[in-house]
This record gives C-alpha cells, sequence and structure tokens, in this order.
C-alpha cells in the first residue's frame, strides 16, 4: 500500500465503524445537560467562559459546544460527526507520532504505524468518549495532546524551536 492512501484508509474505516452512532440521537443522562449548558452559552457574553464560576473551566470544549449550537442548531448527528472525526485525526496523530520513531523512505506505509492507528481508531475504550456527545472532552484532549507530542517529536529531528512554542500553545489548549 502506498502512503497516500494511509489516511483516506483510516478515515473510511473510522466513518464505516461509527456510522451508527450518526442516528441515534442523544443519551439523555448525560447529553442533556450538555446540550442545555451549550444553549445558555449564547446567552452570555464569551468572557464569562473564561472567567465565569464554571464548575469545570474547559473553554475550548464549551467554545466547540457553542459552535454547535451556532452552526447545526445543535443537531445530534452532526455533533456525533464532530466526535467522530476528531477520533479519526485523533488516529492519524497516532500513525504520524508512530513513524517518527521508524522512519522509512518517502512514501512507504510502516506497518507498526498504520497497525497503532488502526488499534487507536478500534479499540472499543475509546466507543464512549465517541459515541456521546458529552464525551466530547476526551477526543479534543488527544487532540490537542496528540498534535503537541508530534511537534515535539519533529523539533528532536528538526531543532526548529518554534515546534516548542506551538507544541506549548497547543498543551495549554
Amino acid at each position: 500500500m502506498q502512503q497516500r492512501f494511509v489516511f483516506p484508509l483510516i478515515l473510511i474505516l473510522g466513518l464505516i465503524l461509527y456510522f451508527p452512532v450518526l442516528g441515534t440521537g442523544t443519551f439523555i443522562l448525560d447529553d442533556g445537560n450538555v446540550l442545555a449548558q451549550a444553549r445558555s452559552l449564547t446567552k452570555v457574553p464569551l468572557r464569562d467562559l473564561f472567567f465565569g464560576g464554571s464548575t469545570y473551566f474547559r473553554p475550548v470544549l464549551m467554545l466547540s459546544y457553542l459552535a454547535d449550537v451556532s452552526l447545526w442548531n445543535e443537531h445530534p448527528g452532526v455533533m456525533h460527526l464532530v466526535n467522530i472525526l476528531l477520533h479519526i485525526a485523533n488516529s492519524i496523530l497516532v500513525y504520524l507520532n508512530v513513524r517518527i520513531f521508524y522512519p522509512l523512505k518517502k512514501g512507504t506505509v510502516h506497518t507498526l504505524s498504520l497497525g497503532a492507528a488502526i488499534l487507536f481508531l478500534v479499540h472499543p475504550i475509546n466507543t464512549e468518549s465517541v459515541n456521546w456527545i458529552s464525551g466530547r472532552t476526551d477526543p479534543l484532549a488527544a487532540f490537542f495532546s496528540l498534535i503537541a507530542t508530534y511537534l515535539v517529536l519533529s523539533f528532536m529531528q528538526t531543532q526548529h524551536r518554534y515546534r516548542l512554542w506551538v507544541a506549548s500553545l497547543f498543551l495549554i489548549l
């Protein structure tokens, strides 16, 4: 298999695997609270996300829910799709991170990297975070952590210091 087919393979496999979730709607115990909180965000100033008296300080998560309410009118299928796409992006980042440890000729596929990405994609431990709208916290945190990891690992190869600064920014997010 050629390198150019790796990302589409992960994307298609992830969409096939999680496709049934798109029509499930919301889980009343957890998702209902998140949707109510997201709706309330449209009525408060954005500064309250960062300086409000909320129980959890998760402004990036709340901004993602606010975007769901504003752009998609909190359609559950689209909100599930966002979680699925985040999980697929995380699987691709796993592939890229593992590949840094085992560099090969340009354009070749490293089976260990692909295996790690697919294992991450299909592993059942991730289903709760991907399937529940309220589980977006985990894929979002993994997304920023995996990007930061990739930047730090690539810094070790290139010695470009700006990658460390950008990695720090992603860790803060």
